[in-house]
């Protein structure tokens, strides 16, 4: 449901991103990618629609089907408001990817995404609330579209999530003040690392997303 509600969502900021000019019925994409470093887990989403408006558009099924990294998808009807296409596989991390389909005349179109992965981060062990903690990635970020988030999981299973909005640096400050939600004790953290661009070509109005999950890290609050 949350994917549906993604690509049902990216309909209506195309109003906004989208300014090149073409007339006649335009096709909206949602391209989504995760992949998952514990496991080496990846997975791939689409589905796209069709119509004179972001507002208008209806599900489109794609002529041939979608491939990506040259693999077909599977195909999905969801609740009859989205076809969706998805792909999983285990591999190591590729960096870039290839979605492909065919417009109504046959011919291939091409749609690229990348970011680079978190290799390694470093947080201190032990983090003082009432001190700001220092959260360093390798490699640097390449791209101003990249943000970062860590979960944290208590000993009781309980989850919390800090974000930080697009553009991040390699270091990345976390304040006295986002620490004080924690309670003391000790936490398991991993980092998601996203990017999220807009990819218009032809009557291709494409919101795209890449997300990187790294390996769990134990840290402790006091």
């Amino acid at each position: 449901m949350i994917r549906l509600f993604f690509a049902l969502l990216i309909l209506i900021s195309f109003g906004c991103h989208s300014k090149e000019v073409v007339t006649g019925p335009k096709i909206f994409g949602s391209l989504y990618v995760r992949y998952l470093q514990d496991g080496n887990q990846l997975k791939a989403e689409a589905s796209f629609f069709e119509g004179d408006s972001a507002h208008l558009a209806t599900p489109k099924s794609i002529l041939g089907g979608v491939s990506f990294q040259g693999s077909g998808m599977e195909r999905r009807n969801i609740q009859d408001k989205l076809i969706r296409y998805q792909y999983e596989t285990k591999c190591d991390y590729p960096g870039q990817f290839t979605f492909q389909v065919q417009d109504d005349q046959g011919q291939a179109h091409q749609f690229q995404l990348d970011m680079l992965p978190v290799t390694a981060f470093s947080l201190p062990d032990t983090i003082q609330r009432g001190k700001e903690a220092m959260l360093e990635i390798l490699p640097a970020p390449q791209s101003d579209e990249v943000e970062m988030a860590i979960l944290w999981t208590d000993e009781s299973g309980k989850a919390s999530l800090l974000e930080f909005p697009a553009p991040i640096s390699k270091t990345i400050p976390i304040s006295p003040a986002q620490l004080a939600r924690f309670a003391p004790g000790k936490y398991q953290i991993y980092l998601v690392k996203k990017r999220k661009n807009f990819i218009n070509t032809g009557v291709y109005r494409n919101s795209c997303e890449v997300e990187f999950y790294t390996g769990v890290k134990e840290v402790f609050i006091n």
